[in-house]
């Protein structure tokens, strides 16, 4: 996301045919948003325009950070299967 589009988290949305939008601007407050938006409709009195909050995606980590040492085991693991394992001390067959 853009310096500029973190600035502007306000925006004003048409909704076309076939469930699709357009953003038509954006804005740093509200109220603009609100004032382009008076302008609009009487511009295109059909057309229908909504002002909406755009916040900026929240970032994400890749792969979170371990607990501890080392990873737990997945569900279902056996632990003495594990390459952590001490040698010689295999789990027993059923």
């Amino acid at each position: 996301m853009s310096y500029r589009s973190r600035l502007t988290l306000w925006i004003i949305v048409q909704f076309l045919p076939n469930m699709q939008s357009y953003i038509v601007g954006r804005f740093r407050n509200k109220s603009d948003a609100e004032g382009h938006l008076v302008i609009l409709k009487r511009l295109i009195p059909k057309a229908q325009f909504q002002v909406m909050f755009d916040p900026p995606p929240i970032p994400r980590r890749v792969k979170p950070w371990p607990q501890s040492d080392r990873e737990p085991l997945p569900h279902g693991a056996d632990p003495a299967k594990s390459p952590d394992a001490p040698h010689g001390h295999r789990a027993a067959s059923p």
